[in-house]
């Protein structure tokens, strides 16, 4: 009889799982009146080459200050920026940029000199020197004067404030203080109003991230959740809306509690995502137009359960090209995001 007893106790360990995560998991509300915190967002766009090799050609980190209230039994998030880093690169030896060359000679209707694919590369190669460099807006480059300016002017003017219902989700968002300054500053009010859309849809969007994977009630490792999101304003709105012909996605999603595992800071939660995201029809991108592609949505977020602390999210988008498109190269939008406590 103990050692049925024993077996029984092992077998889950035994699949991976440890006995407790037969329970279900309960996650602690995300955002606490009285704290203030450190919401660190990456998006980052990821070319891959007709070589098979990927090329990150551009990326924007941007920590956010967050500071959570209490008025009138309402939990408010107010959102500041503290800094902009945006990068492009273009890694491609020597060797990889002929390749390159060579592939496209190969296409259809396309004839090139041995000159004219020596030019090529000494232009690509130039191009691809060019691309590579890091603005920060604490420690400036000289060069980049007009570029830091103009990422100066953005963070400056990233004030909003959020507030967050009882089950985690976004009941309401609006601008504030300098964010309002900056709209108002805009004379043509057509133009004015779609940008403090967009602006504040960026950031809410942002805000979002961080809540709209946990479920709003306890689950056991193995169980499901669905979660739809009408309306996300991606930050890399451009690149989105040439693509996805809108500057504005729906996103449906199925999440995964995959697994709890024990680390040195205490049980941490692995949620799973899976999902696709479409085009909003009204914000279709005037230079685009609507299309027929989508993003394809794969991720995960780790759920510290002993701290009830957000550790990290991690999406990353995949084009889908419709079939009668001419051929692209992939192209991966990753956002992700940190969620850490300040002692000050």
């Amino acid at each position: 009889m103990k050692r049925i007893l024993l077996l029984a106790w092992l077998l889950p360990c035994a699949l991976g799982a440890a006995p407790d995560q037969q329970e279900a998991v309960r996650f602690a509300p995300l955002y606490r009146a009285g704290e203030k915190l450190l919401l660190t967002y990456k998006t980052e766009q990821v070319l891959t080459m007709p070589d098979g090799v990927a090329s990150q050609f551009w990326s924007m980190e941007m920590p956010l200050g967050v500071r959570v209230s209490d008025k009138a039994g309402q939990v408010e998030v107010a959102m500041t920026a503290r800094r902009a880093v945006a990068g492009q690169s273009q890694a491609r030896t020597d060797e990889q940029i002929r390749k390159v060359i060579k592939e496209f000679s190969r296409q259809p209707g396309v004839t090139l000199s041995p000159e004219e694919m020596e030019r090529y590369f000494r232009e690509i190669k130039e191009a691809t020197k060019a691309a590579n460099q890091v603005i920060d807006t604490q420690n400036p480059q000289p060069g980049h004067e007009e570029e830091i300016r103009n990422l100066k002017e953005e963070i400056g003017a990233v004030d909003f404030l959020a507030t967050v219902s009882e089950g985690g989700t976004i009941a309401g968002f609006a601008a504030q203080g300098k964010a309002l300054e900056a709209f108002r500053k805009i004379e043509d009010p057509e133009y004015r109003e779609a940008h403090q859309q967009h602006q504040s849809g960026k950031f809410r969007s942002i805000l979002e991230d961080s809540l709209a994977y946990l479920p709003n009630k306890p689950v056991r490792v193995g169980q499901t959740w669905e979660v739809a999101r009408p309306q996300i304003f991606p930050y890399n709105e451009f690149a989105v809306g040439m693509l996805i012909g809108c500057a504005a996605v729906w996103e449906k999603a199925t999440c995964r509690l995959e697994a709890v595992r024990d680390t040195p800071d205490g049980q941490v939660a692995v949620i799973k995502v899976t999902g696709h995201r479409e085009g909003v029809a009204q914000f279709h991108s005037a230079a685009a137009g609507p299309t027929a592609n989508t993003l394809e949505s794969r991720g995960e977020v780790l759920f510290n359960l002993k701290t009830g602390r957000l550790v990290s999210v991690h999406i990353e988008n995949t084009a889908r090209l419709k079939p009668d498109k001419d051929p692209h190269m992939p192209a991966v939008f990753i956002d992700s995001l940190t969620l850490v406590p300040l002692s000050n």
